[in-house]
């Protein structure tokens, strides 16, 4: 069974699982090719609770970790 292709796009926030509470944030910031991206893991950590636009405001004010 295949599963289903995502659309991404540039800027696009998503969280990395770090454990059942815990995730890392990062951000898509480039295209490579077709189907390659460069993306930015933030040196920052939300709760599994938070909401989405909480999520994003957190890009805007983290530092990089991984670029």
């Amino acid at each position: 069974m295949a599963l289903p292709r995502h659309h991404l796009a540039l800027g696009d926030v998503f969280t990395i699982p770090i454990d059942e509470s815990r995730f890392g944030v990062g951000q898509i910031v480039g295209k490579y090719l077709k189907d390659a991206y460069y993306v930015v893991v933030y040196n920052t950590i939300t709760a599994s609770t938070d909401e989405p636009a909480t999520i994003v405001s957190i890009v805007s004010h983290a530092d990089p970790l991984l670029l």
